[in-house]
């Protein structure tokens, strides 16, 4: 009982329930958003644009698998890697 008087459960609930509100954004959504923020596909390999930005050293590879739903944590890792915000 001492986990919900301390709020230690409903926080962790919280927090794994919050991946189910975050909207699933697929390859070709993930291009368009960083397009607007400037980056720019500058080649394809197989199934993954690479885009890059002036003034960043580092490139950033975006999956682009049809239609198919990218993983909440490989977005969040673009983010990251990108500095734009995707979900």
């Amino acid at each position: 009982m001492a986990a919900f008087a301390s709020g230690g459960l409903l926080a962790t609930l919280t927090v794994y329930n919050i991946w189910y509100i975050i909207k699933d954004m697929n390859g070709k959504q993930v291009i368009k958003k960083l397009e607007v923020a400037g980056w720019v596909v500058i080649r394809t390999r197989g199934s993954h644009y690479i885009m890059a930005k002036e003034g960043v050293a580092r490139s950033a590879p975006v999956p682009c698998h049809g239609a198919v739903d990218l993983k909440k944590p490989l977005v969040k890792a673009l983010e990251k890697q990108t500095g734009v915000k995707l979900l």
